[in-house]
């Protein structure tokens, strides 16, 4: 699912996002497309799931997720809005987290035996990236199965380039909630391709695999382009998580208050 608004942007030049994921989204055992590929940093590709979320009476509704450390995983809120049940990969999950100013949601795996975020504890900044405007990123698509695409695992995923074209406050006026909230992140605008549905909750990654945000939603009138919510908005959400990831699961609202578009 893939929200399509239009967004008051407060434009930096520049803006830091924590690096707490550097690495977490490493690794090669996810299968990438041929040739979609830029370099060898990029085949950061084996954490990024498909998130499916039935309940309401709707056709089920599909996003994109990732894992940011064992058992634990980060999609878009607005998709898990009246949700009834929730999986990964087809595996179900409970809603740890849901943050509407953010449109961040946290999953974790129905086991007593999840860790922390990247084992290193909530909110651990490994190190400081730097996103700059004009400067180029990739978004890491779970390929969802078709007819002729039968379900993988792990899941394929494909990489689309992108361009950042702003960094700063973004405002976000919800009808549902009738309020605005406001979250640091950016704009981008896919150089080859177009945001789809489904894409919401898909990382955006520099060339070396480190995470700069999360798709939350595509321009109006523009599928080239699309809405993130910051890298160090996630890291702030997941230092605020209770100790153990076991916790009871949290109400994802109610069946008239979600997301159809």
């Amino acid at each position: 699912m893939l929200g399509q608004m239009s967004r008051r942007c407060t434009c930096g030049r520049k803006l830091l996002q924590s690096a707490l994921f550097a690495g977490v989204l490493g690794g090669c055992s996810a299968e990438v497309l041929p040739g979609q590929v830029a370099s060898s940093e990029a085949l950061r590709a084996d954490r990024v799931v498909i998130v499916g979320v039935t309940g309401c009476g709707l056709v089920p509704r599909v996003a994109s997720g990732f894992s940011v450390g064992d058992n634990l995983f980060v999609t878009v809120a607005h998709t898990l809005r009246g949700a009834e049940a929730v999986t990964v990969d087809q595996q179900p999950v409970s809603v740890l987290a849901l943050d509407h100013r953010t449109d961040i949601a946290v999953l974790s795996l129905r086991t007593a035996e999840a860790s922390p975020p990247n084992d290193a504890g909530h909110g651990e900044v490994a190190e400081v990236v730097e996103v700059v405007e004009s400067s180029r990123a990739t978004i890491l698509k779970p390929i969802r199965p078709t007819a002729q695409t039968p379900p993988s695992n792990p899941v394929r995923v494909e990489s689309q380039a992108v361009k950042v074209r702003t960094v700063g406050s973004i405002d976000i006026d919800e009808p549902i909630d009738k309020q605005t909230y406001r979250r640091d992140g950016l704009v981008v605008v896919a150089e080859t391709g177009s945001i789809v549905s489904g894409d919401s909750g898909a990382p955006i990654v520099n060339e070396k695999g480190q995470l700069l945000g999360m798709i939350f939603a595509s321009g109006r009138g523009s599928a080239e382009t699309a809405y993130a919510v910051a890298a160090s908005e996630i890291q702030n959400l997941l230092g605020a998580l209770p100790g153990k990831t076991g916790a009871a699961s949290v109400s994802t609202g109610r069946c008239d208050a979600i997301v159809t578009n």
